[in-house]
């Protein structure tokens, strides 16, 4: 059976509501927005949620590495402004990790992209695939939520 393009994306968009429904129950965190999406580029937020994080440890590894280079972003920036910038590289790094590994922040992330984003991109099989995942992942996330609960 051949599935309709707007049936599947609007069965994406619920599972995922679903998921991050019955996920709040578990951690109980508040939604992060679309501004984080926009932050990493809309359609590029897996790959960009990735980049920045290594680019930014990579900033700070050459940063700390090369006395040459601190010093010409120390004099070119000041010293408070240095600073500034070496704790917002830290903070991105960090920021994307922990966002990388909450299983319930990436599902928010795709909710927004599914309902604030720009799909049109992406392949009905590449829909398909969405589907099953967030079905096989709300259907794990219900059956953890009951032994819980037992």
């Amino acid at each position: 059976m051949r599935e309709n393009r707007k049936d599947l994306e609007q069965e994406i968009q619920s599972l995922i509501a679903q998921y991050v429904e019955e996920s709040g129950k578990v951690e109980g965190r508040d939604n992060l927005g679309e501004e984080v999406y926009r932050l990493f580029d809309n359609i590029y937020f897996p790959v960009n949620l990735h980049a920045y994080g290594r680019s930014s440890t990579s900033a700070l590894h050459l940063l700390a590495a090369n006395n040459e280079i601190m010093k010409l972003f120390r004099d070119g920036m000041g010293d408070d402004e240095f600073e500034d910038f070496c704790d917002m590289l830290k903070s991105m790094a960090i920021f994307c990790q922990n966002l990388i590994t909450s299983e319930l922040d990436v599902a928010r992330m795709d909710l927004i992209k599914w309902t604030a984003g720009d799909t049109s991109h992406m392949q009905v099989n590449d829909l398909i695939k969405e589907k099953m995942k967030y079905q096989r992942k709300l259907k794990n996330l219900k059956e953890d939520i009951q032994l819980r609960n037992k």
